[in-house]
């Protein structure tokens, strides 16, 4: 099997961001679950993995500024897996899931510029 190419491996780290940011705080209970505990979930454990993150940074897809904050965000958002904080109350109201939703902004931002 092929690995895939740059551009699509980008594309699916960009859907992975698109599905994780602050705009969750007005959703309801039912699209944080979908897309946190599910989209981004599954795109963190692929494409915020840093084998993932080396080939964007080596293909010119993420800067060296992206690169750390999205390590920052995949290590960070896999320690809240199975502690008491995963749920979507407390996405919706813990500083904890706030700061990792602001981050999530923050890249999306950096990669779009």
């Amino acid at each position: 099997m092929e690995p895939i190419s740059c551009a699509v491996l980008f594309e699916l780290f960009i859907d992975t961001l698109d599905h994780f940011g602050t705009f969750l705080l007005n959703e309801d209970t039912e699209s944080i679950e979908r897309y946190v505990f599910e989209e981004f979930d599954d795109g963190c454990i692929s494409f915020l993995h840093d084998n993932a993150l080396n080939r964007l940074m080596d293909g010119g897809c993420i800067s060296a500024e992206v690169y750390p904050l999205c390590q920052r965000l995949h290590k960070n958002f896999r320690a809240l897996d199975g502690t008491a904080l995963w749920n979507t109350e407390a996405v919706r109201t813990t500083s904890e899931w706030y700061e990792l939703l602001s981050l999530a902004d923050k890249i999306r931002k950096l990669v779009e510029n």
